[in-house]
């Protein structure tokens, strides 16, 4: 029982601390979802981008997004292009399951050879040789290395000797070459790199090694992202090589985006002090896993504080930036995300309009990447729809299901087998007709022909769109990548200009240009209900005064309003006359939702339905029933429609898989299947210039590795399960978490490093993808890292010391330097002080009118003062705004007063349990108290107290259940067991019953009508008895 309220007790008050961590995230989306809701997410690009990626259902910042995408594909904030934000908008629309192919390869081809890096070429060999150096389209270069490794002889016009003639440097002009090279030796041959002015040298994965007069080739391949300007972007090269390493994926197992080339500059200027602000370290592990990067952040006191956030910029964007690329596995940064988590519900508002948000630097932006990042588990569900299992993924597998289908059955858009309108009999030449068409046979291209039957046009003889069919602007809109294109009436997408640019078309003294179109400045001088809905969200209207608010509801006006989602209003149907028009029924009653209904102002379908009637089943009935020019189609007889052969032109037209005798680069494994041979059907075939995959087999015994496997192999209710290679029917839903299916969300790179596979009908959040295998722990010792190992008595000279497994005693990892005997000083490179490691200070004799002193260590003995800028930190409450404090030189939300009265309950329930539990082993304690005060418990200054009342124990004679009673004699009296008769030969007693009092013991001292006497007791005696409670105790 007693343990039962201990653990009761501990729930209780571990439950008490969860939930006001859970109430604060809440707070923290209901804060970004005020602000998303009031404002139609009208935020800046990498704030609407950051949005979606903290809640990727928000549909107004999707919208956002997609509508103020150039274009090219790009994202920027004028009419140029921006390199960081559109790879933040390719992110957060990636994750809400948007297409970015196209914006993806716009942000690949921006790329230039980077000619901010020196290179040179360095050959080795055991002895000293001579080599023969070609670069490609010069003349050769013979130079000598000798045994100390120092080059002479010609150098050409590519070359030149760098640090004393040990190395090669390559000059700018031949990077584009690639370099032959002959030793009379055998040799290995690499390429270096390095930042002007920086003394780090980095040498490239690929080395290369050859025999006596043999060859290897050295070629430069370094990329970087460039601006609108023609330069490297350095921070925007590390938010697209991340992003699009994100995006990459496999086609015929290599990956579509190659970034190893611009992984050389990234690295480079990693070390430059301007570029230290973005972090690189973070985009760098997310893009190659190598856990080195996280270490060197991690291990960096000028921009690491307290172990808890990161001060580069923005403090709270470096941090949420660290938390939402390092794995949630990683060891080296276990500790820093725990307290940075701890932090940020610290630094959160509690109370305002702003409850929830966190407030410093960009608000929405810092907000939304802090959820997403640290909390992304607990974001608000999308509303669920459910999507019906596939049944098919060709009209192959409904016509050979016989139990449930048949021949009469075709496997439409939905993956869903429907059964065949047959006869379908239309007016020519009319758009009803037409409109008949779309419906019966769900095919946008068909159409009425001259015999008044619906027919599907030939491939070549498609328009670009159907301007009639609803979602024509859509389709154009994908088809060029372009919001601008619309259809026309001639059935063809044509661009739009936009009606502004970023310096012409708007009167800009009131107007901004987004998106190609004119808006209000934002808070007013609106001119029209439209500006404002292209500024917020349909919802919103230009008022009397020129302002935008949202404006009543409007379904039932008579405008069927597409902005609003309306199909129709009232009897405002627009092109659609009956259940026919929506391309989904053939018949039955079409009706539209009155206002008031949720579904207000859109179709009831409820009573529409499709007719069954079949016409034919094969060519033959069509040729008896009209004549040899008719086929069936679709269970209707057509005329055969009329199109020049194409198949045997040698070119693979639209609508072909192949072309006989033209290779593609396919095999059997491209359609996942195990092995076997490919072919093309030939021309006369009735499969003619199609895929011929009947030499393919499937290995049974062999595990699955994709979902297609499966369904090619069974049907398209079977998915692929990649922990057992078995292939499963489908029963988890598209987008499901990825943890919950029991899967790891990491980086890629980590999953590629640990050779996982990356499942992508899961997601997880940030810029993570769901791998099936777990990070696996590496080698963090020392040496894995080319550090030397400093006793507690050295310092790290010239190099910085790194965090590493295996060390003892005070040891420390030096990186890159030496260890030196001493004390050490940030200044000379050695072990960090507390002034500078904590407080990012620097120690010196006195500090300047621009820095202030604070108490805080330098090293030891050298009297130097410890001095930060002025107003870089807190050094008291009177440096903080209302409502805050400082603490440990940041200021912080001052906690409210409730909790210190929550917490002063639970840790006193916790005492009060704990002093109940252990009541035992207590009580000898209590009672040595009792006696060093000598008797101050027990006695009144009144005089002895009075005999007990009559059915009440006796004072200080308490007596555990079902224990007998011990008597503490005085010295002299003997020292009989206390289990053993009580005195004046009375039996034993045993306890007393369950529900009363204890016994009071027999003897002189219970009589009631006996004073007792106080008794003076000697040194002797208290000793006695001291002696006797310690072996009570035990």
């Amino acid at each position: 029982m007693k343990k039962q309220v201990f653990i009761c007790t501990l729930i209780i008050f571990l439950s008490a601390i969860s939930s006001v961590s859970a109430d604060q995230i809440d707070d923290g989306y209901n804060c970004l979802l005020r602000n998303v809701n009031s404002t139609g997410c009208a935020f800046t690009t990498e704030a609407t981008a950051f949005s979606l990626l903290a809640v990727n259902h928000l549909d107004s910042c999707k919208q956002k997004l997609l509508t103020t995408k150039k274009s090219v594909g790009c994202w920027g904030p004028s009419s140029s292009c921006d390199i960081k934000t559109t790879a933040q908008a390719i992110l957060a629309l990636y994750k809400a399951g948007e297409n970015i192919t196209s914006s993806a390869n716009w942000l690949f081809s921006q790329k230039k050879t980077s000619t901010d890096l020196l290179w040179f070429l360095q050959t080795e060999s055991n002895s000293a040789t001579q080599c023969t150096i070609t670069p490609f389209g010069s003349s050769a270069t013979t130079v000598n290395i000798g045994a100390d490794k120092k080059i002479t002889g010609s150098l050409g016009s590519c070359f030149s000797l760098y640090d004393g003639g040990y190395w090669l440097q390559i000059k700018e002009a031949c990077y584009g070459k690639s370099f032959e090279v002959s030793c009379d030796t055998p040799f290995l041959t690499n390429l270096l790199y390095k930042e002007p002015g920086s003394t780090t040298i980095y040498v490239s994965e690929d080395t290369h090694n050859a025999g006596v007069s043999g060859r290897t080739n050295e070629t430069i391949n370094s990329l970087c992202f460039k601006n609108s300007a023609g330069n490297c972007d350095y921070e925007g090269g590390l938010w697209a090589s991340m992003v699009l390493w994100v995006v990459n994926e496999k086609v015929n197992g290599i990956y579509k985006y190659d970034l190893e080339p611009f992984l050389p500059y990234l690295n480079a200027q990693s070390s430059n002090t301007q570029n230290k602000q973005y972090l690189p370290e973070v985009f760098l592990y997310s893009i190659t896993g190598a856990e080195d990067f996280a270490s060197a952040l991690m291990n960096d006191a000028s921009r690491i504080k307290f172990n808890t956030y990161i001060e580069a910029g923005d403090w709270s964007y470096s941090t949420a930036l660290a938390l939402s690329t390092f794995e949630p596995e990683l060891p080296i940064a276990s500790s820093f995300r725990t307290k940075a988590t701890q932090w940020f519900l610290d630094t959160q508002e509690r109370s305002g309009s702003n409850k929830g948000c966190w407030v410093n630097g960009d608000m929405l932006r810092n907000t939304a990447f802090i959820l997403s990042s640290v909390w992304a588990d607990r974001a608000p569900d999308a509303p669920e729809v459910v999507q019906p299992t596939p049944e098919c993924i060709s009209n192959a597998t409904c016509i050979n299901n016989l139990t449930h289908f048949g021949p009469n059955f075709f496997c439409n858009a939905s993956q869903m087998c429907q059964q065949i309108i047959p006869n379908v009999q239309c007016v020519a030449h009319t758009v009803a007709g037409n409109v008949t068409c779309w419906s019966q046979l769900q095919n946008p291209w068909a159409f009425c022909n001259a015999s008044n039957r619906c027919e599907i046009k030939a491939q070549q003889q498609r328009p670009e769109c159907n301007h009639l069919v609803a979602g024509a602007d859509l389709h154009c809109q994908n088809l060029y990548g372009s919001a601008y294109f619309v259809c026309n009436a001639s059935d063809v997408c044509v661009n739009h200009p936009p009606q502004c640019t970023a310096t012409t078309g708007c009167d800009f003294t009131i107007q901004d240009c987004e998106a190609g179109v004119c808006v209000p400045k934002p808070g007013g001088n609106c001119q029209n209900d439209t500006q404002c809905r292209v500024r917020y969200d349909a919802r919103y209207i230009c008022n009397s005064t020129n302002y935008c608010v949202i404006g009543p509801p409007r379904c039932g006006n008579g405008v069927a309003d597409l902005t609003l989602n309306e199909t129709c209003d009232g009897s405002t149907w627009g092109s659609i006359t009956g259940c026919a028009g929506l391309l989904v029924y053939n018949a039955g009653n079409l009706s539209c939702f009155p206002p008031g209904h949720v579904d207000q102002c859109t179709f009831d379908t409820s009573q529409c339905y499709n007719s069954t009637t079949t016409e034919c089943t094969d060519n033959a009935t069509c040729v008896e029933a009209y004549n040899s020019s008719y086929e069936c189609f679709l269970g209707a007889c057509r005329i055969k429609p009329t199109q020049p052969p194409v198949c045997g032109n040698g070119v693979v037209d639209p609508g072909e898989d192949c072309e006989p005798g033209l290779a593609n680069g396919r095999n059997c494994s491209y359609y996942t299947y195990d092995g076997g041979n490919i072919s093309c059907y030939p021309v006369g075939n009735a499969k003619e210039c199609k895929t011929d995959v009947s030499q393919c087999f499937f290995d049974d015994d062999d595990p699955c590795l994709t979902d297609i496997e499966c369904v090619n192999l069974l049907n398209a209710s079977f998915i692929c399960d990649t922990r057992t290679g078995d292939c499963v029917r489908r029963t988890t839903t598209v987008n499901a978490s990825c943890t919950d299916a029991n899967y790891f969300c990491r980086s890629r790179a980590g999953c590629d490093l640990d050779s996982g596979l990356v499942i992508t009908r899961f997601t997880c959040p940030s810029t993570y993808v769901c791998c099936n295998k777990q990070l696996v722990a590496r080698d963090n010792t020392c040496s894995s890292v080319n550090g030397t190992i400093c006793s507690s008595s050295q310092f790290c000279s010239n190099g910085r010391t790194v965090s590493a497994t295996g060390l003892t005693g005070g040891q420390s990892c030096c990186v890159g330097g030496t260890c030196q005997t001493g004390s050490g000083s940030s200044s000379s490179g050695g072990t960090p002080t507390n002034c500078v490691y904590y407080q990012g200070g620097t120690c010196k004799s006195s500090c300047s009118s621009t820095e202030r002193e604070i108490n805080e260590a330098c090293a030891s003995g050298s009297g130097d003062k410890c001095c930060i800028p002025l107003g870089a930190a807190c050094t008291d409450d009177l440096n903080c705004t209302s409502g805050k404090i400082c603490e440990n030189g940041r200021c912080i939300v001052k906690p409210s007063g409730s909790y210190f009265w929550l917490w002063f309950f639970l840790i006193l329930i916790v005492l009060v349990v704990l002093a109940i539990v252990f009541r035992e082993k207590l009580r000898p304690t209590f009672m040595k108290i009792q006696s060093m005060f000598g008797g101050l418990f027990n006695k009144s200054s009144k005089g002895p107290r009075g005999p007990p009342r009559p059915g009440m124990p006796p004072p200080r004679m308490l007596n555990p259940r079902g224990m007998p009673m011990r008597r503490i004699l005085p010295s002299g009296s003997g020292s009989p067991d206390p289990r053993g008769p009580p005195q004046r030969g009375l039996p034993p007693r045993g306890p007393p019953r369950p529900g009363m009092p204890p016994r009071r013991p027999s003897g002189p001292q219970q009589r009631s009508n006996q004073k007792p006497e106080p008794k003076d007791k000697s040194s002797g005696e208290l000793d006695d008895v001291l002696k006797k409670l310690k072996e009570m105790g035990k």
